[in-house]
């Protein structure tokens, strides 16, 4: 049955990629280097061999305003430090982009706090995490942020490119972005269509 070869050729593949490519996480914590408050966050901050991250403003409506966003020292809840929006009411957009083709980004956890000036907690009037194509992965929209802990959230979401978009307040701010990447060998991208083919010569033969 040619239904039962590719079952066979997609565990086939299913084990070759969970023994052959173990995810390393990286984090990406704003409080590392020498920076003022309100410095733009440099491009590429957090970058790995095979993740490249981007940051970008948005406006409400969500198109571009800034090519960069900002951070700050402590003050966002108990936060070492803070990446924000580019400007009040603005919308942070960070971006996780996979480098090798047929590799998958996914979204560990972060970090999220407010700055604290007397409110205890401050609302996320945009609060989500998209694909490339946007659609959305996880919704956090109306989430509660507090000023005094900052609270840590596990999406655990994949794609080939993950945004983390947060706005309009930019006295909200994440810290502590922790994801991963797995690449698909170019050899087993070859495997793939071979394995099937062969299943498909027993069959006829079979036959």
């Amino acid at each position: 049955m040619i239904a039962r070869g590719l079952v066979v050729v997609f565990f086939i593949i299913t084990a070759l990629f969970g023994f052959c490519l173990p995810a390393h996480a990286t984090i990406i914590d704003f409080s590392v280097g020498t920076f003022a408050d309100h410095d733009h966050v440099p491009d590429g901050f957090g970058s790995t061999a095979g993740v490249v991250v981007s940051y970008t403003t948005l406006h409400p409506d969500l198109t571009f305003a800034y090519n960069y966003i900002e951070r700050w020292h402590t003050g966002y809840a108990d936060m070492t430090a803070a990446g924000y929006a580019g400007y009040p009411g603005g919308v942070l957009d960070i971006t996780l982009t996979a480098v090798n083709p047929g590799a998958v980004v996914t979204l560990n956890s972060f970090d999220i706090g407010a700055y604290y000036t007397g409110n205890y907690t401050r609302q996320a009037n945009i609060f989500k995490i998209v694909d490339g194509n946007n659609n959305v992965l996880r919704d956090y929209t109306s989430f509660w942020i507090s000023g005094l802990n900052a609270d840590t959230l596990h999406p655990n979401v994949s794609a080939p490119s993950v945004s983390l978009l947060l706005g309009y307040d930019w006295n909200n701010g994440v810290n502590n972005i922790n994801f991963s990447a797995v690449p698909l060998p170019p050899s087993l991208l070859l495997l793939a269509p071979g394995l099937v083919g062969l299943a498909s010569v027993r069959r006829r033969f079979r036959k």
